[in-house]
Order: structure tokens, then sequence, then C-alpha cells
């Protein structure tokens, strides 16, 4: 695949030295190419946790470092991340 390939509806590819994967939120377990899931993103941008909230910062990070980002969405077999909604609909 051509590196500067665009897919329309398409958020892009993970950058260099960043993780993403698609989970089933309820099980964590992985979803195969083009099935929804909450995407999980790891890497040196991501952050350590919530500044003196330990409990938020374990509802959001699982142990070995992935962050829950709350998005849904796809990964398709390209690599390529769609976000189709949100685990839960809140605005601060």
């Amino acid at each position: 695949m051509h590196p500067l390939m665009i897919k329309h509806e398409s958020v892009g590819m993970p950058l260099v030295d960043t993780d993403c994967k698609v989970v089933d939120p309820e099980t964590g377990r992985e979803m195969p190419p083009d099935e929804v899931g909450e995407l999980l993103w790891r890497g040196p941008q991501v952050m350590k946790g919530y500044w003196r909230a330990p409990e938020m910062t374990r509802e959001v990070l699982t142990e070995d470092g992935w962050l829950r980002s709350g998005d849904l969405g796809y990964m398709d077999e390209d690599g390529f991340v769609y976000v189709v909604g949100r685990t839960k609909e809140i605005i601060k």
C-alpha cells in the first residue's frame, strides 16, 4: 500500500510508535478487522494517569498501559481507523 494513501471516512492510521487495538467493551476481547469495539491506544504520548486521581486512572488505563479512549470504532485490514460513536455520551 502506498504510504500516502487516504481512505475517506477514516481518521487515518496510527502514528509511528503508536499502537491501536479494538476490543469488546464488555469482555476486553480483541476484535477482528472491520468489527466495531472500543479503541485502545498505547504509545509514548499517551498519558500516564490523572494527577492525584488514581481511581480515575484505573478506569481509563489498563494494567499494561493501554488507554481506553471511550471511542467506538474499528480498524480495517490495512490498519486504517474509523470512529463511529462513543461508549458513553457525556458532555462536560
